[in-house]
């Protein structure tokens, strides 16, 4: 029963950083996509590099050792 409970756990946290990766990828796309010459929409696009560059790139090794984990955990 305990083991149970640790493979659901592991599953939640792996959908819950998939979910955060997604998000951030279509926040950027919605805000990239957005042409606004303004002030705020460049600081929209700076903030979306920052994203994608920094925490997309993070989020991605986070997910990739997530499903490298539950995999030999699962299987």
């Amino acid at each position: 029963m305990l083991l149970g409970r640790r493979k659901s756990l592991l599953v939640l946290i792996h959908l819950g950083e998939k979910l955060r990766w997604l998000k951030a990828s279509v926040l950027g796309w919605y805000y990239a996509s957005d042409v606004n010459i303004s002030m705020s929409g460049k600081v929209l696009l700076m903030q979306w590099k920052s994203l994608v560059l920094g925490e997309g790139y993070n989020n991605l090794f986070i997910y990739l050792k997530n499903v490298i984990f539950i995999y030999y955990v699962i299987f």
